[in-house]
């Protein structure tokens, strides 16, 4: 599974071409599902073709997207949904815990509506079970979990500090729990190793953890012994970690314990500050502080005024932006050259440091459009 970031968005949502093709399908992480995948790859295809026949548009860049729907190692390695945008080039894929919709998009931009629930603090949050011999990270929202590949994180204590002691990095093998394991044979974390020793291998975690996540600020839930939480809390430069964790050896629970164990820890937590986001709103209508103008919210995040956004991803809001120029304006329709102003704000407000907060339905969004503003200033 892919970490897909605010700042990817950005790019992203500031792409510009005269074809650019965004494709989004459900898949599946394993067992006979699998083979569905290049099934409905090979029909979106056709139909991004299509589109882009009506268009007289370069049926090329649709070469790479190809190239996938044989790969047989590319749908062994799944998550629960899969985007691929590519065009003026670009050539971008994403595998997310996300089960999208079969949905082909040709047009002068990216249609990046449906990953936004991916950067949503209120939907997605992140499980990291710590141990000597194990160091796992997982990606998960309400109902899906998968574990995030991360080469910058350290497996183990062996493995972080391999160029001090190498052999014990050498000495493992696999075992079972769900999948392979590396379970290592060396100093143990709390027993033969100095209490630097352990400090800098947290260190180690902690560093790739950062950098995976930057700019997210995701709840993160530890998942280990009480005494190796406590010291990952000291040296953490995380802003997001959640006040409590699972206690004890994370070694041997699944992916999907991890989920049913981390989500009441997250629950409330989401609920309440989507809650309360939508009665500050309301307070504040009215006042210069709020606006629901897609308009004038597109120019506001891109100025950094957005201190909170609340939209909905099934509700587009077609119309010109031009931060440069100054320029917004919302069309009662698309129109050619348009952009949805709500993609335009999410990426606007993702990037100034604001906060995105993923609706699903549309009634929910205490305004009259797809989404509602709070302004810092």
């Amino acid at each position: 599974m892919d970490v897909f970031t605010p700042e990817q968005l950005a790019r992203l949502v500031d792409a510009s071409g005269d074809a650019l093709v965004s494709i989004y399908l459900p898949t599946a992480r394993a067992g006979r599902e699998t083979r569905q995948g290049p099934i409905r790859l090979k029909n979106l295809v056709a139909e991004a073709e299509e589109r882009l026949a009506t268009r007289g548009a370069d049926q090329g860049v649709l070469d790479r997207v190809r190239s996938r729907i044989d790969d047989y190692g590319f749908w062994q390695h799944q998550s629960e949904g899969l985007a691929i945008l590519t065009g003026a080039g670009r050539h971008v894929e994403l595998r997310l815990p996300a089960a999208f919709e079969e949905l082909v998009v040709v047009g002068e931009r990216f249609h990046v509506k449906p990953l936004l629930a991916n950067l949503d603090r209120g939907r997605r949050y992140f499980v990291l079970a710590l141990s000597e011999n194990d160091v796992r990270l997982v990606e998960a929202t309400r109902s899906t979990a998968a574990e995030v590949e991360r080469d910058d994180v350290p497996e183990s204590l062996a493995a972080a500090l391999w160029y001090e002691d190498p052999e014990p990095a050498l000495q493992y093998h696999a075992t079972a729990r769900g999948g392979a394991q590396t379970s290592y044979h060396g100093h143990g974390l709390g027993e033969d190793d100095t209490a630097d020793r352990r400090r800098r291998f947290l260190r180690a975690v902690d560093d790739g953890v950062t950098t995976l996540l930057a700019g997210s600020r995701a709840p993160l839930v530890l998942a280990g012994a009480e005494r190796t939480q406590a010291a990952y809390r000291e040296v953490s430069r995380y802003e997001g970690l959640a006040g409590e964790g699972i206690d004890g050896n994370p070694e041997h629970l699944s992916v999907d314990e991890l989920h049913a164990r981390s989500w009441p820890i997250v629950a409330a937590r989401f609920a309440a500050a989507t809650a309360e986001a939508a009665a500050r709103y309301q307070a504040l209508a009215g006042t210069g502080r709020a606006g629901d103008d897609p308009a004038e919210v597109a120019l506001a995040a891109h100025d950094g005024r957005v201190e909170t956004l609340l939209v909905s991803p099934h509700v587009a809001a077609w119309g010109r932006f031009d931060a440069a120029e100054r320029l917004a304006e919302q069309h009662d329709s698309r129109q050619p050259g348009d952009r949805d102003l709500a993609d335009a704000a999410a990426a606007a407000t993702f990037r100034t440091g604001g906060r995105v907060l993923v609706v699903d339905d549309p009634a929910d969004v205490p305004s009259r459009t797809a989404l509602a503003a709070i302004y810092r200033y």
